[in-house]
């Protein structure tokens, strides 16, 4: 099972252009990886804004901070310092996903993707899917480093592995 490029590219660029135009903050790519089976990163990554995606693409996306660059980003974004992981940080954290999110929505290669609002999440309480692919784009600032975890699988590409069995014993 793959991820098509069409629905990782615009969590790539969302990522870029909201921190750049809502923070002034420009963002690298680092190199984008496959997860291991059975990774977890939520000794490095503390925090994390979860959405999930359904209809054409089903899944999660998670992005995730440590909490030094949670804070700094949450008071970058917000305008104003916040000195710890609390409310004010967790809503202006779920803000900067909402807006990268919805950034990449406009640029998925279907309308027909329902995209829930951002939750605020321990990251270690949080398994990504079993059974799909998890790429992890890390994102370097000089705020610090920060993941995008995309977790998700086009439903025609399942469909059609699903069929593939079928439409071969038919013959």
């Amino acid at each position: 099972m793959s991820i098509s490029i069409a629905y990782i590219n615009p969590f790539l660029t969302a990522a870029k252009k909201v921190c750049g135009i809502s923070m002034n903050l420009p963002v690298m790519l680092g190199k984008p990886r496959l997860a291991e089976a059975g990774e977890r990163l939520w000794k490095q990554y503390q925090i994390s804004a979860v959405v999930h995606m359904a209809n054409a693409v089903n899944g999660v996306v998670l992005v995730s901070f440590s909490d030094r660059v949670a804070i700094a980003l949450a008071s970058r974004f917000a305008g104003e310092t916040i000195g710890a992981v609390n409310a004010d940080c967790r809503d202006a954290l779920g803000e900067l996903a909402n807006n990268i999110v919805g950034c990449a929505k406009a640029e998925l290669p279907t309308e027909l993707v329902t995209i829930s609002t951002p939750k605020i999440i321990d990251t270690r309480d949080f398994e990504l899917p079993a059974g799909k692919p998890v790429i992890i784009l890390p994102f370097e600032s000089s705020v610090g480093r920060f993941i995008v975890q995309v977790a998700i699988e086009s439903v025609q590409e399942k469909l059609a592995e699903q069929l593939k069995p079928a439409a071969s014993n038919a013959a």
